[in-house]
């Protein structure tokens, strides 16, 4: 590190644990945090002055471009009526009407502070709604850090184990918790059978993410997706889309519009306001009335709705909803996702890459395609972090969480010009890996 960063990391180890604010700001690839002055368009300029292009992105909260002049006017708008706090606002109507105007499922809308707390209370809603206990999550996704969800299985999942009850992903969770959870893995048809017929009649709900960024880009299998509609409905078990990451990506009605599935239940978030904080839970109004104050169902907070969030919400919807929006991010992705799997061949070190939309994952060791975790849990860790500790010195920036698979990607900002430079990065790192053997 230079010298700006070395003495911030001895100041911050002094005070913030790790030297972070949060654990997904240690970059597992460089071993240490990297600290960041300003971002601007599609780049990222460290305390000392280095520029980087951004291919974080803050996990994917950043979809229009740092510093974008549409989110610095909604701020604006919000400072200047008062930084209204726990105040309803007409802008608050008017987002849930937009919400609505677009996303399927959303009859109703309510608001939260963040993904982990969205998804905590659609669990919790969907256990009222059909007062069962179970829920079922796939391997590898990911809902948040709280105790409804955040499991592991217990058992490795094979052919002769289809799914497995869970076991706490975190320290701090009484293991019986996990009792409640079934683990299955994703894009498989007759394992997720295999848990509707052991436990179908306690089952409250099956969440998911259509596409799973987490793993860096797996998207549902659509027959699977609407087989897994088709049951859940026929069971009474309510069906959570979280899109706290994958809403937005391919347009405003979200991978709901995408696959052409509806869910019971949706959460939003990240890159719904451009990396401003708001989280969303909308879904049909039969199970949202059962939410206080109208059902038994608490959830409130002085932060849920703040109109900072909610501004900059209605920003970025306006740019998302702009003609051709989506269209150029398919078009630069089609250059980023085609040129760098070219360049893994031309320089014979094993890889894949899968992307949809502006998010990719990038598999090294992998030759084929990834459908579910076991797939992603191949990858050569150790390619993934020189890939990345090059990319750094050469003014790319990969943000890595420990051995976690992660994601990638780019934001609105970025132009064809930025992906030519930055594939020419990755053409010398590659090569550097090629000459040391990393890789191949």
């Amino acid at each position: 590190m230079t010298s700006n960063q070395e003495n911030l990391y001895a100041r911050a180890r002094q005070h913030l644990v790790a030297g972070v604010g949060a654990a997904g700001r240690f970059n597992g690839s460089l071993g240490h945090p990297v600290y960041f002055a300003r971002g601007d368009g599609a780049y990222l300029w460290d305390v000392d002055g280095r520029r980087y292009l951004d291919l974080n992105c803050s996990h994917g909260a950043t979809i229009l471009g740092h510093n974008h002049a549409s989110t610095r006017a909604a701020i604006i708008r919000a400072l200047d009526a008062g930084v209204l706090a726990a105040c309803e606002t007409e802008s608050t109507v008017a987002l849930a009407e937009r919400i609505g105007s677009f996303l399927p499922c959303a009859e109703r809308v309510r608001y939260l502070p963040s993904g982990t707390e969205v998804t905590l209370v659609a669990l919790r809603l969907a256990r009222a709604a059909t007062g069962r206990s179970r829920i079922l999550r796939f391997e590898g996704h990911f809902h948040g850090m709280h105790e409804l969800v955040h499991y592991a299985p217990r058992e490795p999942l094979d052919a002769s184990r289809p799914f497995a009850l869970g076991n706490p992903a975190t320290a701090g969770v009484p293991r019986e918790m996990g009792d409640y959870v079934c683990i299955a893995p994703w894009n498989d048809v007759a394992a997720f059978d295999a848990v509707m017929a052991a436990y179908g009649s306690e089952l409250a709900a099956v969440i998911l993410e259509p596409v799973s960024y987490n793993m860096g880009c797996v998207p549902a299998e659509r027959a699977f997706l609407e087989h897994v509609r088709l049951k859940t409905a026929s069971n009474g078990t309510v069906l959570i889309f979280d899109e706290i990451l994958s809403g937005f990506r391919t347009g405003v009605d979200c991978m709901q519009g995408h696959y052409g599935v509806t869910p019971d239940l949706c959460t939003l978030g990240k890159a719904i306001a451009n990396g401003v904080p708001i989280a969303v839970l909308a879904g049909k109004q039969a199970f949202m009335d059962e939410l206080a104050p109208t059902g038994a169902v608490a959830q409130s907070g002085t932060y849920s709705g703040h109109q900072f969030g909610v501004q900059a919400a209605l920003a970025t919807l306006d740019e998302l909803q702009e003609p051709g929006f989506y269209r150029r991010q398919e078009a630069l992705a089609a250059q980023l996702y085609g040129g760098l799997a070219a360049l893994l061949k031309d320089h014979r070190v094993v890889g894949r890459v899968q992307g949809l939309g502006a998010r990719f994952g990038l598999y090294f060791g992998v030759g084929s395609e990834v459908r579910n975790y076991h797939d992603a849990s191949r990858r050569d860790v150790q390619a993934m972090h020189r890939f990345v500790r090059g990319c750094y010195a050469r003014g790319v920036y990969f943000q890595t969480i420990g051995h976690a698979i992660g994601h990638s990607g780019f934001n609105g900002a970025c132009t064809e010009g930025d992906i030519t430079w930055a594939l020419e990065q990755f053409d010398a790192v590659l090569g550097d890996m090629r000459r040391e053997g990393v890789g191949g």
